[in-house]
This record gives structure tokens, sequence and C-alpha cells, in this order.
């Protein structure tokens, strides 16, 4: 005879989270299936010669839709360098998909008809997306998605 076990909803979630977590951790895989970062995967906008700098950067961007995340190699000074001369790059390439320039146009007319001020609207588009100027690397300016945006030391040991 079968038991039946009644869960409130709770402690369903509960166990769900508690099993999802146990099953990533042994299984040890990211988060599309199993699939891990590879040297060919990075695009790399720049040389060390061109890039003025040895220091190596990974930049992450997400285009907004889907999960859709990758990885750009660039020689820079600074963090901040690196964005700027991955979105140079994409900028001279002709691949807007990453930038939201035409949404944030849309935002602000679609905020001031709701009665917000210029101060207003400008601190709801710096919560979610990251202005960068890259003017100085043969771009122009763009806005760029905070969310999935990382830009972190290029470690070449990690695809050995």
């Amino acid at each position: 005879m079968k038991q039946t076990i009644r869960l409130t909803e709770s402690e369903l979630r509960n166990l769900i989270t508690k099993t999802v977590k146990k099953v990533l951790k042994e299984n040890k895989i990211n988060e599309v299936s199993g699939w891990t970062l590879e040297k060919d995967d990075v695009t790399w906008v720049n040389d060390a010669e061109s890039g003025a700098s040895d220091k190596a950067w990974m930049v992450r961007l997400w285009p907004g839709r889907g999960y859709y995340l990758p990885a750009f190699g660039a020689y820079a000074s600074s963090e901040e360098d690196a964005l700027e001369k991955v979105v140079a790059y994409l900028d001279q390439e002709g691949d807007d998909s990453f930038f939201c320039d035409d949404y944030i146009g849309q935002m602000r007319e679609e905020l001031a008809e709701d009665g917000y001020n210029e101060e207003e609207i400008d601190e709801q588009i710096q919560e979610m997306f990251c202005y960068v100027d890259a003017t100085m690397d043969g771009g122009e300016c763009h806005y760029v998605f905070w969310e999935n945006l990382s830009v972190y030391p290029y470690d070449e040991k990690r695809f050995r």
C-alpha cells in the first residue's frame, strides 16, 4: 500500500531547492548544462601592444535576452579600460546587440510621461545600465546591462 506524504508549499520549495543545489554540487556543472568556458571561446579585441598593457582582462556582457554571455579578452590598464575596449570593438564590428541605447531613449520618454524628473530618470537608468564611453578607443558612447556584466583578470592557467 502506497503512503501519501503531504507537504506544505514552503516545505516543498525547500526540498526542491536543496535537491537542485545537491545535484549541481555533485555534478559540478555551471549555468549551461555542463558547459565550461574554454580558451577558444574568448574573443580577443586587441593584443598587448595595441592595448598598451600586459594586463589581460576577461569581459562578459549580456545582450538582454536568452542565456548568451560571451567572453571577450582585452589588454587594458583597468577593468573600466577593458570594458571600454570591448565596447569600442563591438562598435567597430557593427555588433550593436549588446547596446541598450534605443531602449534608454524609450525608457526616458516613458518615465518623463509618468512624471519623473530628469534626476529621477537618470537614477533609474543608472541602476539598470552601465554607461560606457568608448570614444578614446575609436568607438562611441553606449549603454550596456549591469545584469551579468563582469570584468575580471584573465587567468591563462585556467585554460591549460
